[in-house]
């Protein structure tokens, strides 16, 4: 199966993790993510949760609540650190992303899902890795299989309190600039 490593700037706005995870539990590819992205991850929502009012002790709760799901649902995403700690630094122009590309090594990935391309030189880069941008990505999983992407965000629609399933496209495209992905996506309805 295609793998995909998620950087967490991929996986923090809910809306677009929401949409990705979904088609991964489809099955049209595989996250994973390095156990540092799940603490990058964690920090992010805490943050936001407290900037919009909540306070810290429930913040708290809903970023384990967050991260804990995400392992219960994607039990083998999670690239150990023992496998990515034993691998050298990659000369990455930012030193904090070494364990993106590291996991995405160590599991096998042929992308590494993120908004910072500039941080991810292709000439660092191992054979047969490659780094897309979420835009190109969500493109790219639904041209696979667009009834099987569609499937995926029905049933979103209905985890989110029956959602109308075109507020939800419209509101990918909107946000996240996945213009060519909702296209194909109206066309399989």
């Amino acid at each position: 199966m295609f793998t995909a490593t998620l950087d967490t700037n991929t996986l923090w706005p809910s809306l677009r993790r929401d949409v990705l995870l979904s088609w991964a539990v489809e099955g049209l590819y595989r996250p994973v993510w390095s156990a540092h992205t799940l603490v990058e991850l964690h920090y992010c929502e805490e943050r936001k949760r407290v900037r919009r009012g909540q306070s810290p002790d429930e913040a708290l709760a809903a970023a384990d609540r967050l991260v804990t799901m995400m392992g219960e649902a994607f039990a083998d995403a999670v690239v150990p650190e023992t496998d990515t700690s034993r691998l050298a630094p990659f000369g990455l122009p930012d030193a904090n992303d070494e364990h993106v590309l590291a996991g995405a090594f160590a599991a096998g990935a042929q992308v590494i899902v993120t908004d910072n391309d500039e941080d991810f030189p292709a000439a660092l880069l191992p054979h047969g890795i490659a780094v897309v941008s979420p835009q190109v990505f969500a493109r790219d999983t639904v041209s696979v299989n667009p009834a099987r992407a569609l499937t995926a965000l029905e049933q979103m629609a209905q985890r989110r309190s029956e959602t109308p399933l075109a507020l939800i496209l419209d509101q990918i495209e909107a946000r996240y600039a996945m213009s060519e992905a909702c296209a194909l996506l109206r066309d399989a309805l």
